[in-house]
């Protein structure tokens, strides 16, 4: 059974305008939501741009303790956003971080397999080559402008992949080679984009600080005084924020919910407090899997040579062949930008609290440890059961590695939107209004998947035309690809606000940025708060 992640306690709407108004406000500083938050203010200078962070860093939960890989969109159904964003993604990945000097290795990467795997490396294989054979009728190639292309990928024998990767065992019998999956280093890439934020006009980070309280904002609010607001309308979100204690109330015209674990607590609350439609079987539930990583020591052999990526096929639990069904990737052999090997992850389900304290926000900071069984597990295998299971599944596929050189290293947690077991679940993207919520399921996808509608954003001017009120995208379940698909997220959710609510079409995402303090006087209200 899921848990169910809330805010503390219904916020009611002020009978006066907050003094604090933005036109965009990001919840959440991983990396889907500093790249998004790059992109809108780049493509709207003179619209005040906030990105609420919890911590007193960017990246401290899921972009930060993650396998680091740019991946090729291998293992995922055909028309889902996971394939086409990370395919997308990869390419603009690269490209960003070679114009910024962000630490990137497209090193390749093999999936590696037993004698019996041929088939379904075979699928992968087919799988892959139709893409750009059937781009036009992929709803998710649409998604993102047909601006992806598959990556090349080889089916090798057991014995041509000892030629490129001789410390393979004699048990691989097939492996799938793509040249174009690679490694960047994720803490320099989100610096990167956090300083492109800063440097930006109109646009702030505040730290250390967490969002407790959303609602519609009340039509009755009507203020020509406010400090900054667009058209200083009274239409939007009324979010509260608490840094060290202190509370502030903002109105926000639109908001982005990229909150990664604690992502279901806005919409969640919303639906409690009655806003939208539906009961509590609606609600968004929080299945979160830990991943432990080992570091592995080369002074004790059986990885002298390796040069990529080696990943075995995924465990596909009760389905052994159906592309996404997979319960994860493996305990895989990653490189780091030094050449270190480690492990991992292995997976381990936890059930967060079903709370709304604001202390349980945190929740997940007690299962950090690597190799550490989690208060909020059902597992309780010690560090040296862990890694004589790691040491177990690698040995099948690098039998040089020695038990003796594996040590834990550290963990992470990942957001699911389906429980153990369960079949595919692709990236959650939702869309809202303020006006009108009540008429509004939480389930809301912001795409439309109609047949007959060429333009996933079709809807897009008429609607923020005829519409009222505030607009919130939610993204959620943004697990793995979500660092390679970040840039392709931001586009989406680009594409999302400046149609939907901005009625326009948008082009150019590199729209470039003003030189910051331009519009100094205007924005004092929010560098006070910020």
């Amino acid at each position: 059974m899921s848990s169910i992640l809330r805010f503390p306690q219904r916020i009611s709407s002020p009978q006066n305008p907050p003094d604090i108004r933005v036109d965009h406000l990001i919840v959440g500083g991983g990396v889907v939501g500093l790249a998004v938050a790059r992109a809108l203010t780049r493509r709207w200078p003179d619209k005040t741009t906030f990105l609420v962070e919890r911590h007193e860093r960017v990246g401290e939960e899921t972009s930060s303790r993650n396998s680091e890989v740019i991946h090729a969109g291998l293992y995922y159904p055909r028309e889902s956003l996971k394939t086409n964003l990370c395919l997308r993604g990869r390419d603009l990945l690269y490209d960003y971080c070679r114009a910024n000097k962000v630490p990137v290795k497209q090193l390749g990467k093999l999936v590696v397999g037993p004698p019996t795997s041929k088939e379904y490396l075979q699928g992968v294989l087919a799988h892959m080559r139709s893409l750009d054979q059937e781009k036009d009728q992929n709803w998710g190639s649409r998604v993102v402008d047909g601006k992806r292309s598959a990556p090349p990928l080889v089916l090798l024998s057991g014995k041509e992949a000892r030629g490129i990767e001789p410390d393979l065992g004699e048990g691989v019998g097939w492996a799938l080679h793509s040249p174009k999956t690679g490694i960047v280093n994720s803490h320099e890439l989100m610096a990167k984009l956090e300083q492109d934020i800063l440097n930006s006009e109109g646009a702030e980070i505040v730290y250390d600080t967490a969002v407790v309280g959303l609602a519609p904002s009340s039509a009755s609010l009507r203020s020509t005084t406010g400090k900054r607001g667009g058209d200083g309308s009274e239409q939007g979100w009324i979010v509260q924020t608490k840094t060290e204690g202190q509370i502030d109330t903002l109105l926000a015209k639109v908001v982005i919910n990229a909150a990664g674990l604690n992502g279901p607590a806005a919409l969640n609350s919303l639906l409690r407090d009655g806003y939208l439609k539906g009961g509590r079987e609606d609600r968004i539930g929080a299945w979160i899997s830990k991943g432990n990583y080992a570091s592995y020591s080369k002074s004790k052999g059986g990885v002298d040579r390796v040069s990529r990526l080696i990943y075995p096929i995924p465990d596909m639990g009760k389905s052994q062949k159906a592309l996404g069904q997979h319960q994860g990737l493996g305990t895989h052999l990653t490189l780091d930008m030094d050449g270190n090997i480690r492990f991992g992850p292995d997976t381990d389900w936890l059930y967060p609290p079903n709370t709304s304290s604001d202390q349980m926000q945190d929740w997940w900071s007690s299962s950090l440890v690597a190799l550490q069984p989690s208060p909020y597990s059902q597992s309780r295998l010690s560090e040296e059961e862990r890694l004589d299971a790691m040491h177990a599944s690698v040995s099948s596929f690098l039998p040089g590695v020695s038990r003796h050189g594996l040590s834990p290293d550290y963990a992470g947690l990942r957001p699911k939107l389906c429980a153990p077991g369960d079949g595919f679940r692709d990236f959650g993207i939702l869309w809202h209004r303020s006006e009108n919520l009540g008429m509004q399921t939480i389930w809301q996808e912001a795409l439309t998947r109609e047949v007959g509608k060429g333009d996933p954003f079709w809807q897009g001017p008429e609607i923020a035309q005829k519409e009222r009120g505030g607009a919130m995208v939610t993204l959620c379940g943004i697990e793995s690809p979500g660092l390679t698909s970040s840039l392709a997220l931001a586009e989406i959710v680009l594409k999302l606000v400046g149609a939907k609510m901005w009625a326009e079409k948008v082009d150019d995402v590199n729209h470039p940025p003003r030189p910051k303090g331009a519009r100094s006087e205007e924005l004092g209200a929010l560098e006070n708060w910020a």
